[in-house]
């Protein structure tokens, strides 16, 4: 009897944990009806999902890009640094930025959405430090006296 019982309870383990397989899974990307494409800052891919629609869509689809990076740019000939801090995810049909888990938000589309990471750009170049401001006192006080030096011929 207590084999039968074991067999007997095994057996319908095994098909509890089925019923939650299939429960789990995911529209197969060729057969959704939205395509949702994930671009990180540089243009490459990072994720690309298929909903039955898109009010399916839920934040653990989305990509994790990073959140915040530090990066140097040339502009006008010089080297300045920034600092990037994410946004939201753009989209290419309406434009609008969405956050993670406002996605689903979107009005219904069809076919193939690309969505692009954006970021915000602070210049951190222009900013100073304690020591950089000390040095700048000390450069226009040597200022002064070669102007001085100048005017008396010393």
């Amino acid at each position: 009897m207590k084999k039968a019982l074991a067999v007997v309870l095994s057996v319908l383990l095994v098909f509890s944990m089925f019923s939650m397989a299939v429960s789990a899974a995911t529209v197969p990307i060729d057969s959704a009806v939205v395509k949702v494409e994930f671009v990180n800052y540089y243009g490459l891919q990072v994720g690309y999902v298929g909903y039955s629609s898109i009010k399916n869509a839920e934040a653990a689809d989305v990509p994790v890009v990073d959140k915040e990076f530090e990066g140097t740019e040339i502009v006008d000939g010089t080297t300045k640094e920034y600092r990037y801090t994410f946004t939201g995810w753009k989209c290419d049909c309406c434009g609008n930025v969405f956050y993670d888990n406002t996605i689903a938000t979107h009005d219904e589309v069809l076919g193939e959405i690309v969505l692009t990471a954006q970021y915000s750009k602070k210049d951190l170049s222009e900013n100073q430090t304690f020591w950089q401001f000390i040095q700048s006192i000390f450069a226009r006080i040597n200022i002064l006296f070669e102007y001085f030096a100048k005017i008396f011929n010393i």
